[in-house]
């Protein structure tokens, strides 16, 4: 990630860190000798949890807060989001819109990540695949949302409309505990994912930050400058600005 920002800080857990699993929720290691209550245990845990990538996928970022890896990565503290610096890559706040968005590029694709507050024990991403399918729908008939499988699960592909006219995009959705990201990819990556490995692998090592405070569901989770100002961060180089993607949040899908 090009540029300086404060607050950057290295991949290990920050001091709110929850040190355990939801209140009442069974410790797998206080039950060593039954591997079936073991197995029991783990999935109350999952279910309690509210993460839910798909069966038989490789657990892979964002990751939440509590899961934070012992990479040792420097990430840039945005509040919500614990970003990584990836090589290669520009970004910069998003406050225009319906939903603060972090906004990021490599030149030719765009991924712009926003978070929201979700029902704990229960995901988001499945309702809000069928509302984007019914908004499309409604907006025009002939438009399609077409859902492929991706390595956190299913994905939707769609037309968007920007600033600088009709577009494809490809949103990815992932469940965490008592949230829901969304990653919506537009340039080269809307249609070939390989396209743009260094914001695969920005995506890959983000880690969210939910907080303990009760919020509604799907409430957007701040979004802040690393250095707490309101001073943009780092601005995407104008040669190398990519269109910005659209705000699913426009159509209230979110609300």
């Amino acid at each position: 990630m090009s540029g300086d920002a404060d607050g950057a800080r290295p991949g290990t857990p920050r001091s709110e860190a929850p040190s355990a699993g939801p209140a009442g929720a069974v410790d797998p290691s206080e039950v060593v000798h039954d591997s079936s209550v073991v197995a029991e245990a783990d999935a109350d845990l999952t279910a309690l949890s509210g993460i839910t990538q798909a069966d038989g996928l490789p657990h892979i970022g964002p990751f939440d807060l509590a899961d934070l890896p012992a990479d040792e990565r420097e990430r840039a503290d945005f509040g919500a989001l614990l970003i990584p610096r990836v090589d290669g890559t520009w970004l910069r706040l998003s406050g225009t819109g319906p939903l603060p968005a972090l906004v990021v590029t490599d030149g030719t694709s765009t991924i712009e990540l926003s978070v929201l507050a979700a029902p704990r024990g229960e995901g988001l991403w499945a309702r809000i695949r069928e509302d984007l399918r019914s908004a499309l729908q409604e907006q025009d008939e002939s438009h399609q949302a077409i859902e492929r499988p991706g390595p956190r699960g299913p994905e939707l592909h769609l037309p968007v409309v920007t600033e600088q006219g009709p577009t494809r995009a490809r949103v990815v959705g992932v469940d965490g505990p008592r949230w829901f990201l969304c990653a919506v990819f537009t340039g080269e990556a809307a249609t070939m994912p390989a396209a743009a490995p260094a914001l695969e692998e920005l995506l890959a090592a983000t880690v969210v930050v939910r907080g303990s405070e009760p919020m509604p569901v799907r409430e957007p989770l701040p979004l802040l400058p690393p250095d707490r100002r309101a001073a943009p961060v780092v601005e995407v180089p104008a040669p190398r600005a990519a269109s910005e993607v659209i705000t699913l949040g426009a159509r209230g899908l979110f609300a």
